[in-house]
């Protein structure tokens, strides 16, 4: 298709200084402009303005090379009408139109940027570049661009548009620079002057020619600074806005739900999401989702609690942030963290990254990550859940099964957990994978300084075996503790556990996590050994603690707990048994003092072969920093898009399955019209 000479029709009301700012823009374009065959039309609607008509007088010089006109108009006649004025010259010329406003500046490669991009389809009629104040166009979406100055609006632009497609579908366009073909206004005629000094006209022309297919787009790799418009006020905008926008209804009365509509597209989502991508002074702003931490102590907190606090000690490159209720955080003692700023469940903000270190467990768990950054990183510690199905079931198959297929990347906490998962759920080929251990230091597990538990046989130091694990049935402890004291009435024992079938007189049960970090240090302090005998685990917590404090642990048979005393040099304290047979057998030989078959170390658990400094909390942090540094690398705007496509289809059926569809149509134009009202589109 052979294009079309462009004429760039620029109206002037007052504000000689915004004519001199888009003058100087122009001339900066000169070259590229004479290559697209542009011809510059400057209309002064204002002319009573003395101010206005010499910053013309003054700058329309001879020496110009770009083809410049300018049309007086005799009186004010208003935006519509002045811009028609320009419609009827192109029509009858046969040139495409740039309408553009007095208050922007245009950038290198704008106009041809445009100009190639009509040309890509056949239906495109209008098109739009980016800007940092333009509603639907406007790119990237953080909050105040819109007052930011011309450079660093650009340069926020120019961190992030790469991840965008060329072109972008939308329902309407924004008049602030509006390329128009030729032919639009050949066939579907001019702004109605219905609209008088203007809002929404282009709207009704945009929908007029949209009846017969023609689409607005905009340009992704064209941008145009726009400072706002200078000609009315906030209030008088806001009463001729509304006053338009019910002329555009009653011609429309559609257009409302296809904005409402295209906000939830998931690429105007995902642009939103990109912002997050933003730096902030050179750094990424990160977040850890610890919604699901609370009150009480476990695992994965104390994961959560050791992760972060080593991140804060030797990360440089990310502003952290964590997510969740501040009480349970702060319980945690995360508020006492340097460089670390606690924000609620549902901050309204965007990252770069939202981590969560430990497997979703619901669809809000999934979708809150969605919500707050491009890319998703998931620690999957174990897959007890979905084997057991008791626990979850079926539920968790699906939301594992996202997973694999959307997260950014995964941890796992052993390779034993990670070939667990990927057995289960084959992972899609641009997830990130790395199976972490956590510290596998003894030094980093031993305490010095005990926590006082107010336990007479403790006080006491009365010898006593304890039991590690709680009431999940993988962990077996009532079958095992039951087996054990049956035999050895003369010994105590120490388990976390609630559970009422638990009942010999020797057994001495403790609320499970209802005991501190240095509580739990001093039952494996001053234990005489510690039976850790759950059937299933992702790493071995227990295992680490009892070799620091040198206890003997006995432990079932499983990958896990074999590759873990490899790694401590086949660290003699870890005992692994097949069945709770063979522990009877080899407990009683403990109790006995028949250690010839317990070979294990003398002096502090730690030392020599046991001792991993090169796989301590250091090695684990600097594995999950490089697995958020190789997911914001390698970040995918199609597969983010792919992402939220899962979630609005899923959404919507859920949507649509609560809210009645003549309630929701309501809500549409309760929810677009305060948007509009809030973010009032400028176009002059």
């Amino acid at each position: 298709m052979t294009r079309t000479q462009l004429d760039i029709v620029i109206p002037l009301y007052n504000h000689p200084e915004l004519f001199n700012k888009v003058f100087d823009s122009i001339l900066d374009c000169s070259e590229e402009l004479l290559d697209c065959s542009a011809e510059i039309i400057f209309i002064n609607d204002s002319p009573k303005s003395l101010q206005l008509r010499e910053a013309i007088t003054a700058r329309l010089k001879p020496e110009i090379r770009l083809p410049v006109k300018l049309i007086n108009n005799p009186k004010n006649l208003g935006f519509v009408k002045s811009v028609n004025k320009a419609f009827k010259l192109a029509k009858a010329n046969g040139h495409d139109i740039l309408l553009l406003n007095s208050d922007t500046e245009l950038h290198l490669g704008c106009v041809p940027e445009m100009l190639q991009v009509s040309q890509t389809d056949s239906m495109i009629g209008f098109v739009n570049p980016r800007s940092n104040n333009a509603t639907i166009a406007t790119f990237p979406q953080l909050d105040g661009i819109n007052r930011l100055n011309k450079d660093t609006a650009y340069e926020k632009y120019k961190q992030l548009i790469s991840y965008l497609p060329r072109v972008t579908y939308t329902p309407t366009a924004v008049g602030f620079c509006l390329l128009i073909k030729n032919f639009i206004i050949s066939e579907f005629g001019f702004f109605d002057e219905i609209f008088g000094q203007g809002f929404n006209e282009e709207n009704d022309l945009i929908l007029r020619a949209n009846q017969y297919g023609y689409r607005s787009v905009i340009a992704n790799y064209a941008y145009c600074y726009h400072k706002g418009s200078a000609s009315f006020g906030q209030k008088e905008r806001l009463i001729m806005d509304s006053a338009n926008q019910k002329i555009l209804l009653q011609n429309y009365p559609y257009y409302l739900n296809l904005l409402e509509s295209y906000f939830n597209t998931s690429i105007f989502k995902a642009e939103k999401l990109l912002t997050g991508l933003c730096g902030n002074n050179k750094k990424y702003d990160i977040v850890f989702d610890l919604t699901y931490v609370g009150q009480y102590h476990n695992g994965t907190f104390e994961l959560a609690a050791r992760l972060i606090a080593n991140l804060t000690e030797i990360n440089n490159k990310y502003n952290i942030y964590l997510s969740g209720e501040e009480q349970n955080l702060i319980f945690h003692n995360f508020d006492k963290l340097p460089n670390i700023t606690l924000i609620p469940p549902n901050p309204n903000r965007y990252f770069a990254a939202a981590i969560r270190l430990s497997q979703p467990f619901t669809d809000c768990d999934i979708q809150r990550l969605s919500d707050l950054a491009p890319v998703n990183i998931f620690f999957m510690l174990d897959t007890i859940a979905m084997d057991c199905l008791q626990l979850h079931g079926y539920t968790i198959d699906r939301l594992w099964r996202y997973t694999a297929s959307y997260a950014s990347g995964l941890l796992f906490n052993s390779p034993y957990t990670m070939n667990q998962f990927i057995s289960r759920f084959p992972l899609k080929e641009n997830i990130t994978t790395k199976a972490s251990y956590h510290s596998l230091n003894t030094d980093e597990y031993f305490e010095p300084d005990l926590e006082k538990l107010n336990i007479e046989l403790i006080d006491k130091k009365q010898p006593y075996v304890f039991f590690v694990g709680n009431d999940f049935r993988h962990k077996y402890v009532k079958e095992t503790i039951n087996a054990l004291a049956k035999d050895h009435k003369s010994t105590t024992f120490v388990a976390q556990t609630d559970d009422t079938e638990i009942g010999s007189s020797n057994i001495h049960m403790l609320p499970p996590g209802q005991l501190s970090d240095g509580q739990i240090n001093t039952l494996f302090a001053n234990s005489s050994c510690v039976i850790f005998p759950s059937h299933y685990e992702g790493f071995g917590f227990p295992i680490m603690k009892a070799v620091a404090y040198d206890k003997i642990i006995f432990v079932k048979n499983s990958p896990l707990n074999i590759s873990i005393k490899k790694i401590l040099g086949n660290c003699p304290n870890i005992i692994i048994y097949n069945t709770t047979d063979e522990l009877i057998k080899l407990f009683n030989n403990f109790q006995n003092g028949d250690n010839s078959k317990l070979k294990f170390s003398k002096g502090k658990g730690s030392s020599g072969p046991n001792k991993r400094p090169d796989l301590g909390w250091n090695k684990s942090t600097n594995d999950l920093i490089e697995v958020i540094d190789q997911c914001i690398k390698k970040f995918s705007f199609n597969t983010l898009l792919e992402r939220l496509e899962f979630h609005n289809n899923y959404l919507t059926g859920q949507q649509n399955a609560v809210i009645p569809k003549k309630n929701y149509l309501k809500l549409i134009k309760k929810k677009i019209t305060a948007k509009i009202i809030r973010n009032i589109i400028t176009f002059r």
